[in-house]
């Protein structure tokens, strides 16, 4: 076992509330950054939580055709199922724990 740098331990400076807002095709998500407390987080443009929510099949309000140039998308699925699909009708269907990084 490795043991911990006491002085590698860094302490939370600061907790920022993450502000409510729609996405998409007008989804809910909590938006932590940025923020007008926290603008930028380089190397990271935003970060979006959403749920849990409990959408029955075909339910879920998508996002309108969108490009994803310049950034790479991860998405991190904590519980639950989701499927995503794009314009070139690649489609995938991430269960809990599965990760989807989109370059």
């Amino acid at each position: 076992m490795n043991a911990v740098d006491p002085a590698a331990i860094r302490s939370v400076r600061r907790l920022v509330t993450a502000v409510r807002t729609l996405e998409g095709g007008g989804f809910p998500v909590r938006r932590p950054l940025p923020t007008a407390g926290l603008p930028d987080m380089d190397p990271f443009l935003l970060l979006d939580h959403l749920g849990p929510v409990a959408w029955g099949p075909h339910e879920a309000i998508g996002a309108p055709t969108h490009p994803h140039r310049g950034f790479e998308t991860v998405t991190y699925l904590l519980s639950g199922a989701m499927e995503h699909a794009d314009s070139f009708g690649h489609r995938g269907r991430l269960g809990p724990g599965d990760v989807q990084w989109m370059t």
